[in-house]
């Protein structure tokens, strides 16, 4: 781990601290198991773990936001979709694909 080093002005040292290594904005270290296989199959093909990993949790993070928002919104979406079964749309004969 990189070291940094202040002045401790009343004792007149450098004292030195250990410091987290640097890493792009917001990110940090981790620790996972995973099989040592699929490790070795994924170094085979090139593949950067972390880049993997971060992109698989993006997207099931999207999906399950997704479908939290329809089981929460889905007594509204039930009610506008009964409105628009019985009423039409709003613009239906005002434009000419209509």
């Amino acid at each position: 781990m990189p070291r940094t080093y202040k002045r401790n002005a009343a004792a007149g040292v450098q004292i030195a601290e250990k410091q987290a290594p640097e890493y792009a904005a917001g990110k940090r270290r981790l620790n996972v198991s995973v099989s040592a296989k699929l490790i070795e199959r994924a170094r085979a093909e090139g593949l950067n773990l972390s880049s993997v990993l971060e992109e698989s949790l993006t997207e099931r993070l999207r999906k399950a936001e997704g479908e939290r928002w329809l089981a929460e919104n889905a007594e509204a979406i039930a009610h506008y979709n009964a409105r628009i079964e019985k009423d039409g749309l709003w613009h239906k004969g005002l434009t000419p694909y209509y």
